[in-house]
């Protein structure tokens, strides 16, 4: 339009009083403000379906933790669960309550690393079927310390979601630091194998 009627660009920003190059970064700002969105959903629901291909019972919070922290991309929760939802990425999810002998209340914690509870939720997963996520929690800081994910749900997946939990609080070792480990009455927790291994950890 500026050379059609005899100027040029640098005749415009001169008069305007801006650079040449303030002028092409104005410009490239708004191709990119019109184009970007769609090129950068569509650059979105391609990464979300490669880390679903290897971790298909994975939410919206797994997939966006992944892209954030793994991949670097800024992106907020929000857009993933949406494009997620529109492309039929999304888990269903249903709560696995542990059957319960005796209802009696909770301990209360006053410092961290002192009580920790572990539990199962289960998501059903389409063409995969029922996938298990056992998870241990500090009660004091409500951060979740240890898990593990699998498409079973024996007592050694509850013992292996609590060595991470271990590793992570513990790397000098658990013994004689006074945790207490509470659990609902499951078959996993009471199991003889896993109330062994607690004995020999001093839990």
């Amino acid at each position: 339009m500026l050379r059609a009627q005899g100027y040029s660009v640098t005749d415009a920003c001169r008069a305007l009083g801006i650079s040449r190059s303030g002028y092409y970064y104005g410009v490239r700002g708004k191709v990119a403000r019109v184009k970007g969105p769609g090129l950068k959903d569509m650059e979105l629901l391609e990464r979300i379906r490669r880390i679903k291909a290897e971790h298909p019972f994975w939410g919206y919070r797994r997939v966006w933790a992944w892209l954030r922290h793994r991949e670097k991309m800024v992106v907020n929760q929000k857009r993933v669960r949406r494009v997620m939802k529109e492309n039929g990425l999304m888990v269903s999810q249903r709560r696995h309550k542990a059957r319960r002998v005796a209802k009696r209340s909770k301990p209360r914690a006053d410092r961290p690393r002192q009580y920790w509870g572990i539990d199962m939720t289960k998501f059903m997963v389409p063409s995969v079927g029922w996938v298990y996520l056992v998870i241990v929690l500090d009660w004091f800081t409500k951060k979740i310390v240890g898990w593990n994910l699998s498409l079973r749900s024996r007592a050694a997946e509850w013992k292996q979601a609590l060595e991470m939990a271990i590793e992570r609080e513990f790397p000098e070792g658990v013994r004689g630091s006074g945790l207490c480990l509470i659990s609902d009455n499951g078959s996993q927790p009471t199991s003889i194998s896993f109330m062994r291994d607690m004995a020999t950890l001093g839990i």
